[in-house]
């Protein structure tokens, strides 16, 4: 009887894991637009962030640059300088998803546009990507896996949002 019911606890126990689990989600081929995935997989995901790319790129040297030195577009200085904002950009980015314990980073909006059957939990990431680029400590805005989100409601921080899509 004992053996019973230890076996029975058990086997809740398991169900109770497996459904604390975090919920893994995948973008269907026909709906994925490969250049508003910034980094990650959207075949399988389980923690997503967005990022307004415009805002990201703004907060470059090499932009400021470009609008400093009023450099025209179309040159080949312009388009040399917007080429390494794009790849510290992109470098920013990886940092931001490994800190934030995002593992898909997407277009601002882009996950929510897709109209997908389940409602997907997203970060705005903006704000801890911006920093990483002006060398501030982000620290404060990295995530534990599995902290629990704020159930929906938007909170602003000093540098870093979480809000549900």
């Amino acid at each position: 009887m004992r053996m019973r019911i230890a076996v029975i606890m058990a086997l809740g126990c398991l169900v109770i894991v497996s459904v604390v689990v975090a919920e893994t989600y995948s973008i269907p081929s026909e709906k994925l637009d490969r250049k508003m995935v910034y980094w990650g997989s959207a075949q399988s995901f389980s923690h997503a962030g967005e990022m307004d790319y415009q805002e990201v790129i703004k907060a470059t040297p090499e932009y400021e640059e470009i609008k400093r030195k009023k450099i025209e577009r179309g040159t080949g200085r312009y388009w040399i300088l917007l080429s390494q904002a794009s790849d510290r950009v992109v470098r920013a980015i990886g940092r931001a998803g490994k800190a934030t314990h995002c593992d898909l980073i997407t277009a601002e909006g882009y996950l929510k546009s897709l109209d997908l059957e389940q409602d997907i939990e997203t970060r705005d990431v903006t704000n801890v990507i911006v920093g990483i680029l002006k060398g501030k400590d982000i620290s404060r805005y990295v995530d534990k896996p599995n902290e629990k989100k704020d159930d929906g409601k938007r909170v602003e921080k000093e540098e870093g949002t979480t809000r549900q899509s």
